[in-house]
């Protein structure tokens, strides 16, 4: 974001803010860039669209069924370490670090949320938990 920044000030053109959106690991990534590095972020995130992106890696959905060894797979990638069935719970606040549930304030950007109900890799529930989550704070806000 800092070189875009940069490189767009070079044609004169002010960047005052910026929307992030993606589908799936790109919904994800815009949730945790705009809510996790809102505070440092050289452009302020005005809002983001999330398309089924997982905003919470801690949910059982990801351990069970066809998908669980993926999984298993991408999260230690993640978080840098090897994440298994047997230490899950022993690696949760690393999970949550990831994770942009866990990062809803009063002063994250509006958010739209696009999820399926049928999808098979990133569970609605983690669209659903989000938006509830969203929705207490803008009721307490108000």
């Amino acid at each position: 974001i800092t070189f875009i920044k940069d490189y767009v000030s070079s044609y004169d053109i002010d960047v005052d803010g910026l929307m992030l959106g993606g589908h799936s690991a790109g919904g994800h990534l815009s949730l945790l860039y705009g809510y996790k590095c809102k505070d440092i972020s050289p452009v302020p995130v005005k809002g983001i669209i999330s398309l089924a992106g997982p905003t919470d890696l801690t949910h059982k959905s990801y351990y069970t069924g066809e998908t669980k060894d993926l999984a298993y797979k991408i999260f230690s990638y993640l978080i840098g370490e090897t994440l298994s069935e047997e230490n899950k719970e022993s690696k949760r606040r690393l999970l949550e670090n990831i994770s942009p549930l866990y990062y809803v304030s009063s002063s994250c950007a509006p958010t739209l949320i696009v999820q399926g109900d049928e999808d098979l890799i990133v569970n609605c529930e983690n669209s659903y938990f989000l938006a509830d989550k969203l929705k207490k704070i803008t009721f307490l806000m108000n």
